[in-house]
């Protein structure tokens, strides 16, 4: 909302780490918003159009790149990690796991799965209680996520990074390698032990 794909992708995910997303036959994409909204304001995708146009997306570079189906992955900041949210119930069938930056639920339950029987792994990034906008705070609604999560069999840990509605560089190392060690299916959870070293103290299993 307001923001670029652009901007964004290279804020949440170093640009250093697309050789080897590359080099692996694997793309990058980023969708900007609709910019027709009254009076010049993004229009809010409420009825989920972001949805439709990842599934055309995702089925032309499987036709014509051949992609790893096993690696689908999606992640966004602010109205961005809502949509996440919205997509790891909504898109449950192929997404392996999601990174959700300020997202979440701003109820207590999401919509129902596509595929309940895939539990795919949410890491949940938020910016502590000045994360907020609009009277929406992110916190709330990033416990929210990782709360549903749990309650239904997913694994998920949480990150409060205390800065606010904000994506700091100090998490993008940590978001790229949850990433590559949760691709769809994995068993047995590669973090149930711990989280590895490259994530900051701040992202915690127990929240």
């Amino acid at each position: 909302m307001g923001g670029t794909p652009t901007a964004d992708i290279v804020g949440a995910l170093n640009p250093s780490y697309a050789p080897g997303i590359l080099e692996k036959g694997g793309v990058v994409v980023g969708l900007y918003g609709d910019q027709t909204g009254s009076g010049g304001a993004v229009a809010l995708d409420f009825d989920n159009g972001h949805v439709a146009a990842v599934d055309e997306l995702l089925a032309c570079t499987i036709q014509q790149i051949g992609i790893d189906t096993c690696r689908i992955h999606t992640g966004g900041f602010s109205m961005g990690g809502l949509m996440t949210t919205q997509m790891s119930y909504l898109r449950s069938n192929y997404l392996a796991s999601v990174v959700s930056y300020s997202g979440g639920l701003p109820t207590s339950r999401g919509p129902a799965d596509q595929d309940s029987a895939n539990k795919l792994a949410a890491m949940v990034v938020h910016g502590g209680a000045s994360d907020s906008v609009s009277g929406l705070s992110f916190q709330t609604a990033s416990i929210n996520f990782y709360n549903d999560l749990k309650t239904n069999g997913h694994f998920a840990f949480v990150c409060n990074h205390g800065a606010g509605h904000d994506v700091p560089a100090s998490i993008g190392p940590g978001g790229w390698q949850f990433l590559r060690d949760h691709p769809y299916g994995v068993k047995p959870e590669p973090y149930a032990g711990g989280l590895p070293s490259v994530f900051p103290s701040y992202c915690t299993l127990n929240p």
